[in-house]
Order: structure tokens, then sequence, then C-alpha cells
């Protein structure tokens, strides 16, 4: 019931694939409809997704889901060789962004340091760790 409560709430799929996710019967949801429990439910849910502080996480789903259902197309023109190249191209390196796969620029200089990234947790900073080559003169000679 919740599920199928959140789902309305967020009004973002149509009620059919929200029932056929939550594996719940038209007729039953018919009946939920009356019912007390469904209706504090969906209230509840409503109340929650339609606050003033969720106004910042209801448009990030929002664009998450836009971006999510765009995959399947993107992928097709990715496939399509009548695309020129180049945005194939552009929208590879877009979806690898998207997906947190963006290729790293090397750090200018050279010099033998090398650099290490820790990457602990989504959304969380990650730990860089870098050091340079030293070179003990005595150790040389």
């Amino acid at each position: 019931m919740r599920a199928v409560a959140r789902g309305l709430a967020l009004d973002i799929y149509p009620l059919d694939q929200i029932l056929e996710a939550a594996e719940v019967e038209p007729r039953d949801f018919q009946r939920w409809q009356t019912s007390p429990r469904f209706l504090e439910y969906l209230q509840s849910e409503r109340d929650a997704w339609q606050s003033a502080g969720n106004t910042p996480e209801r448009a990030k789903l929002k664009a998450s889901i836009i971006v999510e259902e765009f995959m399947v197309q993107a992928h097709t023109e990715l496939q399509d060789k009548k695309t020129p190249l180049n945005q194939r191209v552009d929208l590879f390196k877009q979806l690898c962004k998207i997906a947190g796969m963006e290729a790293t620029t090397p750090a200018a200089g050279g010099g033998g340091g090398f650099s290490l990234q820790i990457n602990i947790a989504p959304g969380v900073a990650p730990v860089v760790v870098q050091a340079q080559k030293v070179i003990d003169h005595d150790d040389v000679l």
C-alpha cells in the first residue's frame, strides 16, 4: 500500500506503471481508494513530497529519472552510424561523466611523482594523496 501511495505522491509515472511495479492488481487498488489506511498513507506521502524543504530533492529526483529514461535512447544514438562521429563522441563523454567514469587529466610536470585518489562514498570529497620523487644524493654516488 505504501509503495503505491508513494508512487502516486511522486506523480512521475502513470498509475498502471506504479501498480505493475508494486505488483498490485487494479481491482485491489480500486478497493484501496476508499480504505482509510491507504488514504492516510497517500496524504502522508504527499505531504512529505510537497514540503518546501524537499524542493531540491524533488528536482534532483525528477532530473535523475529523465536522465535514466534517456539512457536507452542515448545507447541507440551511440550505435547509429548516421549520427556524426563527433556527436557520438560527445554523447559518450557525457554518459561517462554521468556514470562517474570520466578520464582524468594527468598532472602537468611529470617529475616522477604520483597522485592517489581514494573515493570513499558518493557525495563525499575524495581523499587525494600526492607524492614527489625524492633522490637522496648520497645513494647515487
